[in-house]
Parts: C-alpha cells; sequence; structure tokens
C-alpha cells in the first residue's frame, strides 16, 4: 500500500513541477496581450486629441493626452495587481 502512496505523490509532484513553465509562459503571452491593449488605448485615446472639434481651445489637446495617459497607467497598474 505505501508503495502505490509513495508512487501517486510522486506523480503529483511531478505534475506540480510541469506547473510552473506553464505559468511562466502563460504569464508573458497575457504581458504581451496587455502590452498590445494598452498600446491600442494609448493611440485611441490619443487619437482624440486631433479631432478638431476638441482642440477649439488650446488646453484641450493636453488634457486629452493627460487622459490618455493615466489611461494606460490605471490599466497598466491594474495587470499587476
Amino acid at each position: 500500500m505505501s508503495g502505490q502512496r509513495a508512487k501517486r505523490i510522486e506523480n503529483s509532484l511531478a505534475a506540480w513541477r510541469t506547473f510552473g513553465p506553464r505559468l511562466r509562459d502563460s504569464s508573458k503571452v497575457f504581458a504581451f496581450f496587455e502590452a498590445w491593449n494598452l498600446l491600442v488605448i494609448l493611440v485611441s485615446l490619443g487619437g482624440f486629441a486631433h479631432v478638431p472639434t476638441l482642440v477649439c481651445w488650446s488646453w484641450t489637446t493636453w488634457v486629452v493626452w493627460v487622459i490618455a495617459i493615466v489611461t494606460v497607467i490605471i490599466s497598466g497598474v491594474s495587470v499587476f495587481i
């Protein structure tokens, strides 16, 4: 009975050790995906700074860029939390 139990423990330990590399690979893919999404968010929100109706006032461009950058920062921080 103890031989079977030891074998099950060894199998479980081997399965556990294979989990780490898969988790790292998944994390790398997720980080790339999030970086791509953040880039798209930055470009799309930053693009609003160039819409003629929003650029009526001299401060609009800077406000929209600040909003875009803050959005990217908040999204980026939330990924690591």
